[in-house]
């Protein structure tokens, strides 16, 4: 086995079914800041604009790459991002919405801003 066809074997067996099931937020929207130890959600209060991003890139990537779920995945982040952490009024994305969906630090960031670019 090739080390191309070990990762792409981690990659869509292991890791992204992982994140898939557990990362998502299904109540909420969006996904998950973190796991715990035991690999439940961490239980964050927030979400972080970088990390729905963050998460969306990644679906979406592995969508290309073949992996049945991503683009659903994909999807149901930029549906969050996209209503529940863009402000009309700034013209950009909330750098933290509460776990539910409400803007809790509207300060725009290059930062979260540039993996917004990577996302979509």
């Amino acid at each position: 086995m090739t080390t191309e066809d070990r990762i792409r074997h981690w990659l869509f067996q292991d890791a992204l079914p992982v994140w898939g099931d557990r990362g998502v937020d299904r109540k909420n929207g969006g996904f998950v800041e973190y796991f715990a130890l035991d690999g439940s959600d961490g239980g964050a209060d927030y979400k972080r604009t970088r990390v729905t991003c963050r998460q969306i890139y990644v679906f979406s990537h592995a969508a290309l790459m073949g992996w049945e779920d991503g683009e659903a995945l994909a999807r149901h982040g930029i549906e969050h991002l996209t209503g529940k952490a863009w402000m009309d009024d700034a013209g950009c994305f909330a750098r933290r919405t509460t776990r539910e969906g409400e803007i809790l630090d509207p300060t725009p960031d290059l930062y979260d801003l540039a993996f917004a670019l990577f996302a979509l």
